[in-house]
């Protein structure tokens, strides 16, 4: 073997012959390590996680401080084994759970599941665990890696929301129980206005037709006005009655939505009433092709009640103007009827749509007030909006919307 250090003739070391190697490498990776580590531990400290592991060989568990956290038991004192930890966990969970690592090791490799445990003063804290089997190279079990994490606030808020749930639907149905009820004995108030009223109002107007016309030549002028005045009251009791019962009937029963040509409708009712009143001329104006999805029954109330009152409010103006047709307002579809007849004062608008209330008196325009209610509510009841804008003397518009699917 040669001598690795060779000398002159003088003895003195001429140079070396060899190999270096750079020791620092370890020490580099030794600090990846280290700083992975280190990372690791900061990211399971910020998601609040404790870490733990199963030797399956062994029966050794390991656990870092947050897991015995969650466990409720110190460091020195871990419980020993899959036994011992299967002790912790809350007796309704412990069998799922059990199950669950039992199908992880036959096959899935991993699973995550929610469960509680029992701290040895009796505390009962819900866990979120996530889990993975390492297997040897023969695909034997040999260890699970797992972490959890508290998740008590959470369950706790989920039970709230559950309990107000219940309570709320348990609300809903006696509210609609209520309702039901309610609706049952509006049917039988109908039924009693319908029968028990309509029959003297009826009485009494026939006794009154009878009067005039058998007896009316033994009466002056001042009692045959008398028994008009009463004919005359009878009628508007039997219209107000009639308006009563169009009120309750509408917000009760199924509703139909079928497409619906308002144009058509518009035009059919706006004839009718032309040919009732065959005295006056009226300039009408109807859009072409208006649609809308609604009950046609329902609908057809709308659209009578407002050209109704069109026609009625316009019954004193030269010449008489009423227009059906659609605008768009902030990309919503809006239908209209305009009149150019009395008018109102829009300070008194939002008593428009109360049962009742009228805006002018039953002496200049007959009515019973109960029209509008009846139109707000049909409108509503398709989820739409009714409004007005008007100038006293000038006129009248009403706005309503309706869906057009």
């Amino acid at each position: 073997m040669s001598d690795p250090f060779p000398y002159d003739e003088h003895g003195e070391i001429m140079g070396t012959d060899g190999a270096m190697r750079n020791l620092t490498e370890p020490s580099t990776t030794e600090e990846e390590l280290r700083q992975t580590s280190l990372r690791l531990l900061l990211a399971t400290r910020s998601a609040n996680l404790g870490i733990w592991e199963l030797d399956l060989r062994t029966n050794v568990q390991i656990w870092d401080g947050r897991v015995c956290e969650l466990f409720g038991v110190a460091m020195d004192a871990l419980p020993g084994g899959v036994e011992a930890w299967a002790r912790c966990i809350h007796p309704d969970d412990r069998s799922r759970v059990l199950r669950t690592q039992e199908l992880a090791l036959l096959g899935a490799g991993v699973y995550d599941l929610e469960y509680r445990v029992v701290h040895p003063d009796g505390t009962v804290k819900w866990l979120k665990a996530d889990c993975l089997v390492v297997r040897d190279p023969e695909g034997r079990p040999i260890r699970l890696i797992g972490t959890n994490r508290d998740i008590t606030d959470r369950k706790l808020g989920e039970a709230k929301i559950r309990r107000m749930n219940e309570e709320l639907d348990k609300q809903v149905k006696e509210r609609t129980s209520q309702l039901v009820a309610a609706n049952r004995e509006m049917e039988a108030f109908s039924y009693s206005v319908s029968h028990d009223l309509r029959t003297p109002l009826r009485s009494i107007d026939g006794f009154s037709q009878v009067l005039l016309e058998d007896y009316g030549d033994r009466l002056d002028e001042k009692g045959r006005g008398y028994l008009g005045r009463v004919r005359a009251a009878t009628r508007r009791m039997e219209q107000l009655i009639e308006d009563l019962l169009k009120l309750s009937q509408v917000s009760r029963g199924d509703l139909e939505r079928v497409p619906l040509d308002l144009s058509a409708l518009a035009w059919r009712i706006l004839q009718d009433l032309a040919l009732v009143d065959p005295g006056r001329t009226v300039h009408t104006s109807i859009a072409p092709g208006l649609k809308a999805t609604g009950d046609p029954s329902l609908v057809v109330i709308i659209l009578e009640n407002l050209l109704r009152n069109a026609w009625k409010y316009t019954g004193k103006t030269a010449e008489a103007r009423i227009a059906f047709g659609l605008l768009v307002q902030d990309g919503e579809r809006v239908f209209f009827v305009r009149d150019n007849g009395a008018g109102f004062e829009m300070a008194k608008a939002d008593k428009l749509f109360d049962a009742f209330h009228r805006l002018h008196s039953s002496q200049d325009y007959e009515g019973t007030g109960i029209g509008l209610a009846i139109v707000q509510r049909i409108v509503h009841r398709h989820g739409g909006r009714i409004w007005a804008d008007a100038e006293l003397g000038q006129g009248a518009t009403f706005f309503f919307t309706l869906p057009d699917r």
